[in-house]
């Protein structure tokens, strides 16, 4: 395999994007915090198969990128992106609240990657000291703005935003000062920047797409949206591995193997169930069990993996089990949840069997979360209550409509992003 040397800005730019704007399609389809985590470990993956290093913390940095882009899902912006079609006020609001939670969104995932890339200048008590800032910036943000609203971006929909905001720049200024490294300011400032801009113009293509003709059952420009904040994000992150490629060349970092089934199983299931059962905070739950996580991954680093990968992939197994329960009949829930856990030992065993911290892991454990997640995208999609509602003698518009345009870019941007893979490991 050729080194970074060969890797011009163009990889950088396109892979990472491209791997982020397939993620925040999917992340699109299962929704908040669990699928923002998908995109997060696809661009960290890409973004390691790029780097010329073999002895980079592999599964840590899986786990931080997968956590850190996951904080930002709990943001809600449904009501913003509408603002961008109505009144010049309106549409003024609208744009600055997207580029500010889109900005938050990259600036705590960027802070959390550049940790991780710098694995080597922290212990699990500096995360612990960094978490612990991050989630008191978070709540003091909370209570000073929005609790009660005096700046929001929504109009009945409470918001964190300016958490959010805070928590990140706590996290990132302890890192940096603690580490004596400049990575993780480096990576939140691209994070915010890439995704501040992505968010507000891919809401002003969805708004422009809607005023053409093009407004078909064929078209789904919210996807869209959503697609090309993916893409912007992705683009930041890949642009400053690339202005930092040599830094990050340098250094050591402890070789680790995942742990075993039952750890891998265990954590996956306790978090998703903290997620959606536990009772956490009602206003940033996954604030507190993301960053147990991350203290989790950096004390007990054997468990890394199976947080970046096992408990992705059980997080969307659930997703589409919940899905199926609230809106379909079709199986009794004992049938479904059964094939959710039995699927997701199938990941933990992936994992504990095969990973290892080098490339060739890195390369299996994204092609592997890239497909399974695309492919339980496609099943929600197929039995989706519209598509049961529409009867056996409806057309494919009926049944499906732009989902299932969305399916085929889906495939097409795995497939490509499948050749790429096999490009990088030549």
């Amino acid at each position: 395999m050729v080194g970074n040397g060969s890797r011009s800005l163009w990889w950088y730019v396109v892979f990472p994007g491209l791997a982020m704007s397939l993620g925040w399609g999917l992340r699109g389809n299962f929704g908040h915090p669990m699928g923002a985590a998908i995109a997060g470990a696809l661009v960290v993956m890409a973004i390691c198969l790029l780097l010329d290093r073999e002895d980079f913390s592999y599964g840590l940095i899986v786990a931080f990128g997968a956590v850190g882009v996951g904080f930002g899902g709990q943001e809600t912006y449904g009501q913003t992106v509408g603002f961008v079609a109505r009144a010049p006020f309106q549409l003024t609001l609208g744009y600055a609240g997207l580029a500010v939670k889109g900005a938050l969104w990259g600036l705590l995932g960027g802070a959390a990657i550049g940790i991780a890339l710098r694995r080597e200048r922290f212990t699990w008590k500096d995360i612990s000291v960094g978490v612990a800032l991050m989630i008191a910036g978070t709540w003091a943000g909370w209570r000073l703005v929005h609790e009660p609203p005096r700046v929001n971006f929504s109009v009945n929909r409470p918001e964190v935003w300016a958490g959010f905001i805070l928590g990140g720049l706590l996290l990132a200024g302890w890192a940096s000062w603690r580490g004596r490294t400049s990575m993780p300011w480096r990576f939140a400032a691209w994070g915010a920047l890439g995704a501040g801009a992505g968010f507000p113009l891919g809401a002003g293509l969805m708004a422009g797409g809607l005023g053409t003709s093009w407004r078909g059952p064929w078209y789904d420009w919210w996807k869209l949206m959503e697609m090309t904040l993916g893409l912007l994000f992705g683009v930041g992150l890949g642009c400053c591995a690339w202005l930092n490629r040599r830094r990050l060349a340098q250094g050591k970092a402890p070789a680790v193997t995942a742990a075993g089934l039952m750890w891998g199983v265990a954590v996956s299931v306790a978090a998703v169930g903290l997620y959606y059962w536990g009772g956490l905070h009602p206003r940033f739950p996954f604030t507190l069990l993301g960053g147990a996580l991350l203290i989790a991954a950096f004390a007990f680093e054997r468990l890394a993996w199976h947080i970046g990968v096992s408990l992705v992939y059980c997080a969307t197994a659930a997703n589409v089990a919940r899905h199926w329960l609230g809106n379909q009949k079709i199986f009794e829930p004992v049938v479904v949840w059964t094939l959710a856990a039995l699927t997701t030992v199938a990941a933990a065993w992936w994992v504990a069997r095969a990973a290892r911290d080098d490339k060739r892991t890195v390369r299996g454990a994204f092609l592997a979360l890239m497909w399974s997640t695309t492919l339980l995208s496609h099943f929600k999609t197929l039995l989706s209550a519209r598509a049961l509602q529409a009867g056996p003698g409806a057309s494919i518009v009926q049944a499906w409509g732009a989902a299932l345009t969305v399916a085929v870019v889906f495939t097409v941007m795995a497939a490509a992003l499948t050749w790429m893979t096999r490009r990088l490991s030549r």
